[in-house]
């Protein structure tokens, strides 16, 4: 008989892990699962990135995913900065994460558009920005949390799990 590695033996205790039954907490975005032998409360949130780098916010999705949470990539529209909330999840969306790029003055009246969103929706934000924005651009959008790039990505999956939780509660 083969002898396991650990490796093989987390790969089987996760996998035994998942063919337990869960049950569903009362609050409707979270799970209790039993996970390494451990009942532990699981909050699954649906998360939207708002971005224009497919491949930067492509690889935030993986993480988050791997946390346990549903994402979902919007590309930014710069003619149509808002087309986003056609998606038919736009309603479910937890936390809102907004990766801004490089600051670009003739794309002013696109900032203003999101901000103005960004200040009404009821939902917590995150706001990335890189160096190019100055705090006054930043203010503008009176996100729940800003992290500045670069961030290591465990600092916005903390950010977004603190979120959640206080959304939860």
């Amino acid at each position: 008989m083969k002898r396991l590695t650990s490796s093989d033996q987390v790969f089987q205790d996760n996998f035994r892990a998942s063919q337990r039954p869960f049950r569903v907490c009362p609050a409707p975005c979270c799970y209790a699962a039993h996970i390494g032998g451990e009942h532990r409360r699981v909050l699954v949130q649906h998360i939207a990135i708002l971005s224009e780098d497919r491949v930067f916010s492509s690889l935030l999705a993986r993480n988050l995913q791997s946390h346990g949470h549903q994402v979902e990539i919007h590309l930014l529209n710069a003619r149509s900065p808002l087309s986003f909330l056609e998606s038919w999840s736009a309603g479910d969306t937890s936390v809102w994460i907004l990766d801004m790029g490089w600051y670009d003055t003739p794309r002013h009246s696109v900032y203003a558009t999101l901000s103005e969103w960004c200040r009404g929706v009821p939902q917590p934000t995150v706001l990335l920005l890189d160096a190019s924005w100055n705090v006054d651009q930043a203010r503008m959008f009176n996100a729940t949390s800003t992290l500045n790039k670069p961030f290591p990505v465990t600092n916005l999956v903390s950010v977004v799990n603190r979120l959640s939780t206080e959304s939860c509660a």
